[in-house]
């Protein structure tokens, strides 16, 4: 399986009616049922970048290539913010 990930955020203010944006798009070969697998969307991302603007709310999504039934996602995320160019 290759899974698509994609960061989306709905900035405050705008309607759900029209849905999130996508910001950033990475995807990659799925684990099994033994691994774990990374999705590092920090560098070389299929397409868009990573960034998020203050006071968004923020989604990931999950796309499968192959069809898929009662399979169950867990997921983990860690989050790091570069608060840096903040004066």
């Amino acid at each position: 399986h290759t899974l698509t990930w994609r960061i989306e955020t709905q900035a405050a203010g705008v309607t759900f009616g029209t849905g999130p944006s996508v910001v950033g798009t990475q995807s990659g070969a799925g684990c099994n049922t033994t691994t774990m697998t990374t999705y590092d969307f920090t560098s070389s991302l299929d397409s868009g970048d990573n960034v998020i603007d203050v006071g968004d709310s923020v989604y990931l999504s999950i796309q499968d290539d192959t069809a898929t039934a009662n399979t169950k996602w867990y997921v983990t995320c860690l989050w790091e913010w570069d608060l840096s160019s903040i004066g």
